[in-house]
């Protein structure tokens, strides 16, 4: 009877073990089912943020587009305004250089004259 109960004692405890055991899977399994939605949504999650950080750049960019136009009309339109200044300075120069001739000619006749 006592060799009898040791034995059913021995079984019972082997069966703790096994349910033990088979619970430790099971939890296991829980657990690693728990990690992958987490990290699923973690990977949802940086994923909007990357699609949100993208729209952002896009529209910075735009906006950077948009300033880089100004700043080329900007330009366009001081290159025009130089452009036409230097063509009024080479008028200008022109018509010095033709009142130096006419006076030159002039200071030469007033001399020839001065002569006689």
């Amino acid at each position: 009877s006592h060799c009898n109960q040791q034995s059913e004692i021995l079984s019972l405890k082997q069966e703790l073990e096994d349910i033990y055991n088979k619970f430790q899977c099971e939890r296991n399994e829980v657990d690693a089912c728990r990690r992958s939605n987490l990290n699923e949504r973690r990977i949802k999650i940086k994923s909007s943020q990357d699609a949100l950080f993208a729209n952002d750049l896009k529209v910075k960019i735009k906006c950077l587009q948009n300033e880089f136009r100004n700043y080329q009309k900007e330009a366009e339109h001081k290159i025009c305004i130089l452009e036409k200044a230097l063509h009024r300075c080479e008028d200008t120069k022109k018509s010095a250089e033709k009142s130096a001739h006419s006076a030159t000619s002039n200071l030469d006749f007033a001399r020839e004259e001065a002569k006689q």
